[in-house]
């Protein structure tokens, strides 16, 4: 699913780039909370870290800097 912005809620985003075959590529997730409930944002952090961590599309490097960003949000609300 491709999304530019969240029509509610705050965005939160963890965002990756590196270079395939000397081509530069941008991962992205974004994830858009309707506010007010911290642990169904963490619910659903945490379930888009698992998501990414065992997406077998992404490159290490890309999926290591979104896990990164992730733990760091999930880390904020915990």
């Amino acid at each position: 699913m491709v999304m530019t912005g969240c029509a509610e809620g705050k965005p939160i985003e963890a965002k990756a780039e590196s270079k395939v075959n000397g081509e530069h590529k941008t991962s992205r997730v974004l994830i858009c909370s309707k506010g007010g409930d911290k642990a169904q944002a963490l619910a659903g952090l945490k379930k888009a870290r698992d998501k990414v961590a065992n997406d077998s599309s992404l490159s290490g490097e890309i999926k290591a800097e979104v896990l990164k960003q992730l733990d760091a949000e999930i880390a904020k609300l915990s």
